[in-house]
C-alpha cells in the first residue's frame, strides 16, 4: 500500500475512534435524557442546571453538551420521545379514512390524558407547558401535525395564523395540566370536551358534533391500550 494511502487509513482510523459513531451518540442522548427526566420531575425545568444533569447521567459536562446544546434541547428531546411513543399508541386509532377532526385533537388529547393516568407525565406535561421555549416547539409541532392531517383528509383549514391560534388554545391545556396535577380535582371528559370545542372555534366548525367526538375519544381511552402505564420508547425516532 502506498505511503499516502496508509496515511489515509490511519487518519480515518484516528477519526473514527475520536468520533462517536451515530448509534452511540444516541445512546448517550438516551442515558442523557433518562437522568434529566428524574432531575426535572424532582427540581423542576427552571431549576435544573446542565450540571445536575451531567452528575445524574454519570458524565463529564463535555459529553453533555457534546450530545445536547442546552437544557431547552434536552428536555424537548424527553417530550418529542414521549409525544412520540403516545402517537405509537394512537396512531392504531386513526385510519385512512378518519375523519380530519378526530386525528387532529387526539395527540393533545392523549397528553391531557396522560396527566390523569401518571403523576411522573403530568409533571413533566406541567414543566413542558410552563416554559415558553418548550410551548414553542410543542405548538410548532402541533402545527405541522393539523396541517399534514388536513392534506390526508383532504380537509382543508387556514394555515395563516394557525400556529397563534393552537398557542392560545395551549394556554388552556396548560392550566388545565396544572389543576389536575396540583389538586387532582379535574374532570378528565370536561377536560377533553373544552380542548375539542376550542379547536372547533378556532377552525370555525359547528360545536355540535362536541359531544359526539368527546364521547368517542373517551370511549377509545377506556381501550385496553390505554389502560396499561406509558412505557416511554427511547428508541423511537422523533423530530426535534
Amino acid at each position: 500500500m502506498p505511503p499516502e494511502n496508509q496515511l489515509t487509513k490511519l487518519r480515518d482510523i484516528a477519526v473514527s475512534k475520536l468520533k462517536p459513531s451515530a448509534s452511540r451518540k444516541e445512546e448517550l442522548r438516551q442515558r442523557i435524557a433518562k437522568a434529566a427526566a428524574e432531575v426535572f420531575m424532582e427540581k423542576g425545568y427552571e431549576k435544573t442546571t446542565m450540571r445536575q444533569i451531567a452528575t445524574k447521567a454519570g458524565i463529564l459536562n463535555g459529553s453533555l453538551y457534546n450530545a445536547f446544546a442546552s437544557k431547552e434541547d434536552v428536555f424537548d428531546y424527553i417530550i418529542s420521545k414521549i409525544s412520540a411513543t403516545m402517537g405509537r399508541v394512537y396512531s392504531g386509532i386513526i385510519d385512512e379514512g378518519d375523519d380530519f377532526l378526530h386525528a387532529a385533537v387526539l395527540p393533545v388529547s392523549l397528553e391531557i390524558f396522560a396527566t390523569y393516568r401518571d403523576p411522573r407525565l403530568a409533571e413533566l406535561f406541567h414543566e413542558a407547558y410552563s416554559s415558553w421555549p418548550i410551548v414553542n416547539r410543542m405548538v410548532s409541532r402541533q402545527a405541522d401535525w393539523f396541517s399534514s392531517v388536513s392534506e390526508r383528509s383532504n380537509v382543508r383549514i387556514p394555515l395563516e395564523g394557525l400556529y397563534r391560534k393552537l398557542l392560545l388554545i395551549s394556554g388552556t391545556v396548560g392550566r388545565m395540566i396544572d389543576r389536575q396535577h396540583f389538586t387532582g380535582d379535574g374532570s378528565l371528559e370536561e377536560d377533553i370536551s373544552t380542548y375539542v370545542l376550542l379547536v372547533m372555534t378556532m377552525l370555525n366548525i359547528p360545536t355540535y358534533g362536541v359531544r359526539d367526538l368527546t364521547d368517542r375519544i373517551m370511549g377509545e381511552f377506556r381501550q385496553e391500550r390505554f389502560g396499561r402505564p406509558l412505557a416511554i420508547d427511547w428508541d423511537i425516532p422523533v423530530r426535534i
